[in-house]
């Protein structure tokens, strides 16, 4: 599968991928993002009118208010964090100050899956319920690679976030809370899966999802492999 132009990213176990720079995935206009990973699940741009940028990079912008993508209700595996393995990773350059999604499968009430920078400028997971703080600074006028994994350890499942390649944060445990929402990129749903919070404002560039928990070596083989497009 040619989702870049640089070195291999890993595949095993790819379920979704979405590429703003790849023409197969975004063809710099229109309202469908398309998946180019095994599961065929095609986005919706909301709200969202000539947002792709032509920064030399290849991404999409989002404004913070409204703009998002719907993936509508998919990913089964996302509903129930604490007895699933998955990774999600993204290329991000958002702007200061402010919580933004950069992906979930959650609302107000049950934060299944949410990935987001806080006011201070750090990402934060709440991940069935439990909540992982990191401690790098991703919002910095610069870009920078993000990703949430969940490992099956013994029986316990984990949470860990990881920035540019490597761990951001400690394992904790995953709590059990579920919910069936959308799955978005730019924003979280409020309560009964309707309305839209913790939007994103800056840019996001494309989303890899994987239905296990890669190896840290396999985090940072993707970032090696897709660095070059951000420097």
């Amino acid at each position: 599968m040619a989702i870049n132009a640089g070195p291999k990213i890993v595949e095993d176990g790819l379920v979704f991928c979405v590429d703003a720079a790849n023409r197969r995935s975004y063809p710099r206009a229109g309202t469908v993002w398309t998946d180019l990973g095994t599961s065929k699940v095609n986005g919706t741009l909301t709200n969202m009118t000539d947002n792709f940028s032509t920064d030399g990079v290849g991404t999409l912008t989002f404004d913070g208010t409204d703009e998002h993508v719907n993936f509508g209700d998919n990913f089964s595996f996302l509903d129930d964090p604490d007895a699933n393995e998955f990774t999600i990773t993204s290329w991000i350059n958002g702007e200061a100050g402010a919580d933004g999604t950069i992906f979930s499968k959650a609302d107000s009430g049950s934060r299944m899956v949410q990935l987001f920078t806080d006011s201070q400028d750090r990402l934060q997971t709440k991940t069935g319920g439990t909540q992982i703080i990191g401690s790098a600074i991703v919002i910095d006028g610069t870009w920078h690679n993000v990703g949430l994994r969940v490992r099956n350890d013994g029986g316990t499942y984990k949470g860990q976030i990881y920035v540019d390649g490597v761990s951001d944060t400690s394992e904790s445990a995953i709590g059990g809370t579920t919910v069936t929402a959308d799955f978005l990129i730019g924003a979280r749903r409020n309560s009964g899966n309707t309305g839209l919070g913790y939007l994103f404002n800056g840019k996001i560039a494309n989303c890899f999802m994987y239905n296990r928990a890669l190896s840290s070596a396999e985090i940072l083989q993707n970032y090696n492999a897709t660095k070059w497009r951000f420097q």
